[in-house]
């Protein structure tokens, strides 16, 4: 990831003190065994990561909409709101993301899987699901509260 230099220098010395293969490899382990299966199971749209420790998931299809300005940031606020599950906006790295979320591989063993287990047992339909008034107006309300002048 693109991130600043201390947190560059922290990184690094975290590499020093684990085996970066071992981590790989658990990683892959869970990606194949439990991330995928339970992303197909569920019938959610996604691109394989080939390299890396990110893997971008596509947005429910009903957050595809005309009037829909920021369809990622909407559907991850929404996800956030129902299912107490937190995925990244894709379009915060740009407009190419406006129909993506970004699933962060780099969380502890297990973490993902359940997270996903726990969506669909609550009832979480890649296919059906789609934004409420109250996720728009939630949403539009924090949006208009930002002060972007103390980010």
């Amino acid at each position: 990831d693109i991130v600043p230099g201390p947190s560059q220098i922290l990184a690094a010395k975290a590499l020093k003190q684990i085996r970066p293969e071992i981590v790989g490899q658990r990683i892959r382990s869970e990606l194949e065994n439990e991330i995928l299966p339970r992303l197909t199971g569920m019938g959610w749209s996604f691109l394989k990561p080939k390299a890396g420790i990110d893997m971008v998931i596509a947005v429910p299809p009903g957050f595809r909409r005309d009037d829909i300005e920021n369809p990622s940031l909407l559907a991850a606020v929404a996800i956030l709101r129902r299912y107490g599950v937190a995925l990244c906006p894709c379009s915060v790295f740009g407009p190419d993301g406006r129909y993506a979320l970004r699933l962060v591989l780099k969380q502890k063993e297990g973490e993902i899987a359940r997270a996903l287990e726990k969506m669909r047992n609550e009832g979480f339909c890649w296919q059906t699901e789609e934004p409420t008034v109250e996720d728009i107006t939630f949403l539009n309300e924090e949006l208009a509260r930002l002060d972007l002048t103390r980010l």
